[in-house]
């Protein structure tokens, strides 16, 4: 009996080749029905044989394919430690999507339509090379947590004003404005903030 759907599974397949390509040896992503620690490979957490959640963590990677939108069930994406400097606009179609782990990578863009991820509620962007974050992330009204540390932010999108789930968020100290203070000042009480 197989653990992963035909579509799922040729998603991996197409993330093992682009892994291929520039890591220094062969690697294959394991797929499991429960969520353990692999060791720092590449592995997938299935249910009901859709892939819930994808750990590509130091595998090297420098882009993902646009078939990654097919992965309609996915939950967790862990992509710290690459070599990504963009997300394909076909990861809005996980619509699935509560957490994005992609600190330490090397990413100067996010999609447009990130704000389509209306089930976003940590979106972990700590030391990447970021300049702008796009105005549509206020669209995900149940974001909770938002790191930004370390990234080169020229200014916070407008519509960030509008979000009041935050528990965390981390921003660059160069961020912090007359608009940003006034914002802060009626964020929740339990709103851990670091600057």
């Amino acid at each position: 009996m197989s653990l992963i759907s035909k579509n799922d599974l040729s998603v991996l397949k197409e993330i093992e080749q682009l892994m291929n390509k520039s890591y220094p040896y062969p690697k294959s992503i394991s797929i499991s029905e429960a969520d353990y620690d692999w060791n720092g490979k590449p592995y997938a957490v299935t249910k009901n044989k859709k892939v819930i959640e994808l750990y590509l963590n130091n595998c090297y990677l420098h882009s993902l394919p646009e078939s990654i939108g097919r992965l309609t069930s996915l939950e967790t994406l862990y992509i710290e430690h690459t070599l990504l400097k963009s997300l394909p606009n076909e990861i809005c179609n996980c619509l699935s999507l509560e957490r994005i782990h992609a600190s330490n990578s090397q990413l100067i863009s996010l999609p447009e339509n990130i704000g389509n991820l209306s089930k976003l509620y940590l979106l972990d962007l700590n030391e990447n090379n970021l300049k702008i974050i796009p105005e549509s992330i206020g669209k995900i009204t149940g974001l909770q947590a938002l790191r930004l540390e370390l990234n080169p932010l020229e200014d916070l999108p407008k519509s960030i004003y509008n979000l009041t789930e935050f528990r965390e968020i981390q921003l660059p100290f160069e961020i912090e404005t007359k608009q940003f203070r006034d914002w802060l000042t009626n964020q929740r009480y339990d709103c851990n903030i670091i600057i």
